[in-house]
């Protein structure tokens, strides 16, 4: 009974802090925009037949733009499948940001089950992740709605640590694969920056000491072939995103270069205010809420007070130091202080703002509260006061802080036809690119004589020859047919990226994208005739190739694994089955 009124708060809770998202509006915020663009062009790339959407065809004024190369696959998939089912775009978004929040309080909630055993501390740990101010920033002034979903799977990876030893179970090994896939490819930057997380709960949890002792267990084999498939069955994703970077303009980016002067006041940490930096429509205030939470920072320095109280006496449990100095460093980087570390990482400065770290603290600071609840190391009263401040605390923030200065909505197609390219700063242009001069010419295919540029000196067209018959067209495939009467250049209204491929009468025939007149735009060289062309975005890229193959050889392993696992879960007799569930 008590397990379930506690699981029944966490579901207030969540449904608290969603109650505003079930609508066709999309919350207005920073990103906004461009969720809604994305995932047009992400179901867009599906319907042309990207079994695996890497190129977002309508973007860059319809020049596409490689988008789901390098950002964020498990919203845009989860997102196509509600719009799919008939739900408008904006509600698609939305309904991905309700499960975030829901999954994000029932995994917190289990783990602290597991954590602790005890019900009403895992519910009050859950209510507390939920109603964070950062997490509630990101739904609700910069709808960084792919940092809501890698935070909701998030401590679904704790579960899958704490359980490891019945991963030889079907039915949890098949859940952990999926909700592992689903967060590695949830938020790039901030899943490389999860894994010590993770590293230090195994710690804690024994799995290294376990490792070296029962190497020989079964458990301890499906673990690791859990954590090897799962892996391997995101390699499409991030075997390009490595190794393909490298022709985008994100590392040039000033938003990278100068990360510097984005950190935080250390006392904006503690204490911000709640605002939406100047979105409200009557202007109240322009606060950005950039604070880690007053009761994490409660939870730590009640624990950093019983380790030194309690450190004479040898009896503080590991995990309570582990878990403060994730805190404790986490808020170091977030200050000044740190410029130096974060220049040596060469990875931090991809997160662009310093306080996308803010997330760290609140996972440390809710590590500390179960694990103070675990080992019963506060007096009960201090404790259940504790405890209920927490609760009091998450409630307020879900009444007050969960909910939007305000909404937009467009109509469907213009999500489809939205212009600009759906980021910050065009950091996924290729180096190529230069937007003025591709700009100027808005045809789809133009046909212009070999080595001549077809604009004059005042931008008008001089130098169009053959005729150009259209068969079929979207942004991920072309088919046309070009007479020309001399050696000829085919430009298309087409970045060029590496996948990009073309055919000219059926033969592969090589691509450039370094013409002076129209630099990174795809064009292709014909002799004089009459030619067949299709032009197709492609994986025909080795990371592209490589990534795709480990897919497969890993999804086609798991299936391999659960079939295993399942039947070996049948010929067990009941008694042997129950023995195994409570073992």
């Amino acid at each position: 009974m008590q397990r379930r009124v506690s699981f029944l708060l966490v579901f207030v809770i969540c449904l608290l802090v969603a109650r505003t998202l079930w609508t066709n509006q999309i919350v207005r915020g920073d990103d906004s925009d461009f969720h809604g663009a994305r995932l047009a062009n992400y179901y867009l790339a599906l319907k042309q037949g990207q079994l695996l959407p890497a190129w977002a065809p309508n973007l860059n004024y319809g020049f596409g733009y490689p988008m789901f190369l390098f950002s964020y696959q498990t919203l845009y998939l989860l997102g196509s499948f509600f719009f799919a089912l008939g739900f408008s775009i904006e509600l698609s978004v939305n309904l991905v940001l309700i499960l975030a929040i829901f999954l994000a309080g029932s995994g917190m909630y289990w783990f602290g089950m597991l954590e602790t055993k005890r019900s009403w501390l895992a519910a009050i740990a859950a209510g507390a992740y939920v109603t964070a101010p950062y997490f509630l920033l990101d739904l609700f002034v910069r709808i960084a709605a792919a940092e809501v979903v890698f935070l909701g799977l998030l401590p679904w990876m704790f579960v899958a640590i704490k359980l490891r030893q019945q991963t030889t179970q079907p039915w949890l090994w098949l859940m952990s694969w999926l909700m592992m896939s689903a967060w590695l490819l949830s938020h790039p930057m901030l899943v490389m920056l999860a894994i010590p997380l993770l590293i230090c709960l195994l710690w804690q949890d024994g799995f290294f000491t376990e490792l070296k002792l029962r190497v020989t267990q079964t458990w301890v084999k499906y673990f690791l072939l859990l954590v090897s498939i799962s892996a391997g069955s995101t390699f499409f994703f991030w075997l390009p995103l490595i190794f393909e970077k490298k022709f985008t303009v994100l590392s040039m980016n000033i938003l990278v270069r100068e990360y510097y002067l984005r950190f935080p006041q250390v006392t904006q940490l503690f204490w911000s205010g709640w605002g939406y930096n100047g979105l409200e429509n009557n202007g109240a205030t322009n606060i950005f809420p950039i604070m880690i939470g007053p009761v994490f920072w409660l939870v730590c320095f009640v624990a950093l007070l019983l380790i030194i109280r309690q450190k004479k006496h040898n009896s503080i449990p590991q995990a309570l130091y582990i878990w403060s100095s994730v805190f404790v460093g986490s808020v170091f980087l977030l200050t000044p202080y740190s410029k130096v570390l974060w220049d040596v990482s060469r990875v931090l400065p991809l997160l662009m703002f310093p306080w996308r770290l803010l997330w760290v603290p609140v996972v440390a600071g809710v590590m500390l509260f179960l694990t103070m609840g675990k080992y019963r190391l506060l007096p009960k009263r201090l404790e259940f006061s504790l405890a209920i401040l927490i609760g009091v605390v998450s409630l307020y923030q879900a009444v007050f802080f969960a909910k939007p200065a305000s909404y937009i909505n467009k109509p469907e197609i213009e999500w489809f036809e939205y212009p600009m390219t759906a980021t910050t700063w065009d950091e996924l242009l290729t180096k190529e690119w230069d937007a003025h001069k591709n700009l100027r010419l808005s045809n789809k295919v133009i046909l212009k004589p070999a080595n001549e540029q077809l604009f004059d000196e005042n931008n008008q067209i001089v130098n169009q020859i053959g005729t150009i018959e259209e068969r079929f067209w979207n942004g991920s495939q072309m088919t046309y047919t070009v007479t020309v009467d001399q050696p000829a250049t085919i430009v298309q209204r087409t970045m060029y990226f590496p996948g990009w491929q073309a055919w000219v009468d059926g033969k592969i025939t090589p691509i450039t994208n370094t013409d002076t007149e129209f630099p990174g735009r795809l064009e292709i060289p014909v002799s004089a005739g009459k030619h067949a062309i299709v032009v197709r975005f492609t994986q025909h890229t080795w990371p592209k190739k490589l990534g795709q193959y480990t897919t497969i050889l890993s999804i086609t392993a798991g299936s391999l694994v659960l079939t295993r696992l399942a039947l070996l879960t049948l010929q067990r007799t009941p008694s042997q089955r129950k023995h195994k569930r409570h073992r």
